[in-house]
């Protein structure tokens, strides 16, 4: 399934969390998971693909000294 772009800059334009990663305890458990998965503190660099809104990704820039992030 392919969507346009232009359903997500929708989306996002009217709500920065429009699918409850901040609020979500779900959401911020899979965040904790995930961070605790790392097997170093720190990395040079980090890619992350399918970013959303940025969640993970300001977690993760806590622990590289590059990090890519990509949606859509």
């Amino acid at each position: 399934m392919s969507v346009a772009d232009s359903y997500f800059d929708e989306l996002f334009r009217n709500n920065d969390d429009p699918w409850a990663f901040k609020q979500r305890w779900y959401e911020r458990r899979k965040r904790a998971l995930t961070l605790a998965a790392l097997p170093r503190e720190r990395y040079r660099a980090i890619f992350e693909p399918g970013c959303a809104n940025g969640e993970l990704s300001a977690d993760l820039a806590e622990r590289c000294d590059t990090l890519v992030c990509c949606d859509t």
